[in-house]
């Protein structure tokens, strides 16, 4: 059997780039919701984010500390949408975090979102899962992808 072996050094060099950049609390963007929870910025943030095949983080503050919670990716057609699904209103056959995050706004806490675009567009999955496996600990939203550590 043939084996197929990627530069690794090479290829986690460029994910702990992305991770860098993802889990840095400078690159994220705080959505801002009203007493019936409607999102006040969302045009904003989810323009920048449609037709991009992207993986994201989901964070929640209290004030003194951001927390990043969840790490997804999407493509680039659903992108926009899926982000909808997590901050505004929900599909019903989606895994999206609304509920979790209308907790915490209720709460009083912030919720706010970072993400990468990624090119070429297959590389999303393979990120979000090292990301997660990295980080499972603070991921407390993330369900899948916390098996072995990588």
């Amino acid at each position: 059997m043939k084996i197929v072996e990627f530069d690794r050094k090479q290829l986690e060099g460029i994910f702990r780039m992305a991770e860098s950049n993802l889990l840095s609390e400078t690159n994220i963007r705080w959505l801002s919701y009203d007493v019936d929870f409607i999102c006040l910025n969302r045009l904003d943030l989810f323009d920048l984010v449609k037709n991009e095949a992207i993986v994201y983080c989901i964070w929640v503050s209290n004030g003194a500390q951001s927390i990043p919670v969840y790490i997804g990716h999407s493509t680039s057609k659903l992108s926009r949408q899926r982000i909808t699904n997590h901050f505004i209103k929900k599909d019903p056959r989606t895994g999206s975090q609304l509920e979790r995050i209308k907790v915490a706004v209720m709460e009083g806490k912030q919720v706010g979102l970072s993400f990468l675009k990624i090119e070429p567009d297959y590389m999303r999955k393979p990120l979000e899962e090292w990301m997660i496996s990295r980080n499972r600990e603070k991921l407390i939203w993330n369900i899948h992808g916390k098996g072995k550590l990588i």
